[in-house]
């Protein structure tokens, strides 16, 4: 994960080089963990670290987007540069909507999303987990599968008109059946 601080600035610096009337940035980040098993065996462990650096701009009416999964600086830019020659391409829409406006206090709520034990969470600690559904269906002789998933996410944006904001979070997911045959 980035943190906070260098998403925010990363994005800012992507905005200020974008050139249009008006333009957003949004980042994701997710770091996703997931442990599967089938007929009380687990048989798939995997992780994936995902990132998307989203441009929009609104210049004279006209909306252009470019997407990213590259979160340099250089690429921000790129992207933020491509997003204004596909607005260009455009016809001028007067019915465009505009970006947001910041309309929450300076200092919003904080919502506490992200537990530490749950990001840390190891192929090991999602292995014993699993291992809990599976000993207690060996032991009534039944069969499981499921799925046991943990992530850590980031979420930011930024746009010309002050709107900045930012949430982490965790998550974690598990599934499972149970049958006797």
């Amino acid at each position: 994960m980035i943190g906070r601080t260098s998403l925010i600035e990363l994005l800012r610096r992507a905005v200020a080089s974008s050139g249009a009337a008006e333009t957003e940035v949004t980042a994701q980040l997710d770091d996703l963990a997931v442990t599967r098993w089938n007929r009380n065996q687990i048989h798939q462990n995997l992780s994936r670290l995902g990132q998307t650096l989203t441009v929009r701009v609104i210049d004279e009416g006209r909306v252009g987007l470019a997407t990213t999964n590259d979160l340099t600086p250089a690429a921000a830019s790129a992207a933020a540069a491509r997003a204004l020659r596909f607005a260009r391409l455009q016809r001028p829409n007067p019915e465009a909507p505009r970006l947001p406006v910041p309309a929450w206090p300076a200092q919003p709520e904080v919502t506490a999303a992200f537990v530490a034990p749950t990001a840390a969470f190891s192929a090991g600690d999602r292995a014993d987990a699993c291992g809990v559904v599976i000993t207690a269906a060996q032991g009534a002789n039944l069969m499981s599968a499921g799925t046991f998933a943990t992530s850590a996410h980031e979420t930011a944006i930024v746009n010309s008109l002050g709107v900045e904001a930012y949430h982490r979070g965790t998550k974690a997911f598990v599934r499972t059946i149970v049958n006797d045959g």
